[in-house]
């Protein structure tokens, strides 16, 4: 497993545009730049891990809604 000091320097910006962009709560951007990240460094744990909780954010976020949707017909 890589630490965020192994990275090279382009996958370095990758990990930054990803966390600016958690901290600026745009989540579908932020995966979208992990995803890059992931597929040139596989072996990333944190970003691995980031990813992970924002695609489950956003799975709970989606069954959430459906529920939601589904109980306001009845």
């Amino acid at each position: 497993m890589k630490k965020e000091q192994e990275l090279t320097p382009a996958q370095q910006q990758l990990w930054i545009k990803a966390k600016k962009a958690l901290a600026s709560k745009n989540n579908s951007s932020a995966l979208s730049w992990l995803q890059l990240l992931l597929q040139s460094e596989p072996e990333f744990f944190d970003a691995r891990v980031v990813a992970r909780k924002i695609a489950w954010d956003q799975f709970c976020v989606t069954k959430r809604n459906v529920f939601l949707r589904w109980e306001k017909k009845i």
